[in-house]
């Protein structure tokens, strides 16, 4: 008798996994579909914000062309609460490589990774992959701990000159300078 109330038990945790492991895939997908749409879409007036090449996109005073498609490296972090900004250490170096429309490369100082990015008028999303390996440096492993957890929370982007701001939900907002044209 035990043992088949232990068989039951079983089967059920089994059901009740299965489920939830199919109803996390089933948002997962949902998420990506949902991705590519907003990213395939064009803006209210019916004009992609994007030029021809796909490359190129407009700083949010309508100003300047900057490029996106660059390499990024990080100069600074404002705390959203006090509004206080904090140079980036000389000796850290943490950027973001933009390649295409699509494709992007993090490194956080210690630990590197690639992914996609997705942008619709002046949101972002960056999904990058990282390593998670413990920096030997301890000042170098504070930044990079800021750098992954804001660059993952940031909802939009702006352009100030030839400075990329990814504002975040996070703690910080990220300032980037350009150090290369990928293109």
């Amino acid at each position: 008798m035990n043992n088949f109330i232990f068989k039951a038990t079983s089967l059920s945790f089994v059901a009740s996994y299965d489920k939830k492991y199919n109803i996390m895939k089933l948002k997962l997908i949902l998420m990506f579909l949902s991705f590519v749409v907003l990213s395939c879409s064009e803006s209210i007036d019916g004009n992609n914000n994007d030029n021809a090449n796909g490359n190129e996109i407009y700083d949010t005073n309508g100003n300047n062309e900057v490029s996106l498609i660059n390499s990024w490296e990080l100069i600074g972090i404002k705390n959203n609460s006090n509004e206080t900004f904090d140079t980036t250490p000389i000796q850290i170096k943490i950027y973001l490589n933009f390649f295409d429309s699509l494709n992007v490369e993090c490194n956080g100082g210690c630990n590197t990774g690639k992914g996609i990015y997705f942008i619709s008028a002046d949101t972002i999303n960056i999904e990058c992959g990282m390593t998670k390996m413990a920096c030997r440096d301890s000042v170098i492993n504070h930044w990079e701990n800021i750098f992954r957890s804001n660059l993952f929370l940031s909802k939009e982007y702006k352009f100030l000159n030839d400075t990329l701001i990814l504002i975040s939900k996070g703690e910080f907002n990220l300032y980037f300078k350009i150090t290369e044209n990928l293109e």
